[in-house]
């Protein structure tokens, strides 16, 4: 059994008193950094579906007399690596966040159309938010033959904070010099604000 878990087996009396001895950066947003005393469970997961590697994401408890709301807009520091808040919890007398590792960056495009002499439209595509930080992973991925081709049928997600601005399914996401259509968008996780899109590589 994970640490984890066998810390939540604990009285919240209990786990405040006996587990709390990672010493993390807490910037709320607009704010401060502050020092404080909390847990820090590395490769762990709140059932949360995230896909990728494990050490990009893991869960915290937190005092709640520490911290009055935590946000997604707010940051953690661990060990000098900066973590975004992608799903909050409350379990009194503490909170629980997921935290994930925006280690990728990734354009948001918008497309414009425009009609030619020929009743048809051109695309036209441009960036509507540049560099966005996220955590990009693969969802799924298998290989198919159509036609004696071999294609590779792969899904892949894409988390990110975007603060007032909008995304939606008729963008397209630009990873690694690879355009990507997005196929769902998940918003406001938790009341987080946190964005989560399932993605498709356009041929």
């Amino acid at each position: 059994m994970s640490q984890f878990k066998n810390d939540f087996a604990l009285s919240p009396t209990d786990l405040l008193e006996a587990a709390f001895g990672d010493n993390i950066t807490y910037t709320p947003s607009g704010g401060s950094p502050s020092t404080l005393t909390a847990r820090w469970y590395p490769n762990e997961n709140i059932g949360f579906s995230i896909g990728g590697d494990n050490a990009d994401f893991g869960v915290i408890r937190i005092a709640a007399a520490d911290i009055s709301n935590p946000t997604s807009a707010d940051s953690i520091a661990i060990s000098g690596v900066t973590w975004s808040i992608v799903q909050i919890g409350k379990e009194s007398p503490f909170w629980e966040l997921l935290l994930v590792r925006f280690s990728d960056t990734v354009n948001i495009q918008a497309v414009t159309l425009t009609a030619d002499n020929w009743g048809s439209q051109t695309e036209s595509w441009a960036n509507s938010i540049s560099n966005l930080a996220c955590h990009f992973y693969t969802v799924s991925g298998n290989e198919i033959e159509r036609l004696k081709k071999l294609e590779v049928d792969a899904s892949f997600g894409l988390i990110c904070n975007v603060q007032g601005t909008a995304i939606s399914e008729d963008d397209r996401v630009v990873f690694g010099g690879e355009n990507y259509d997005i196929i769902f968008i998940e918003t406001d996780i938790s009341r987080t604000g946190i964005w989560k899109l399932t993605l498709r590589k356009r041929e």
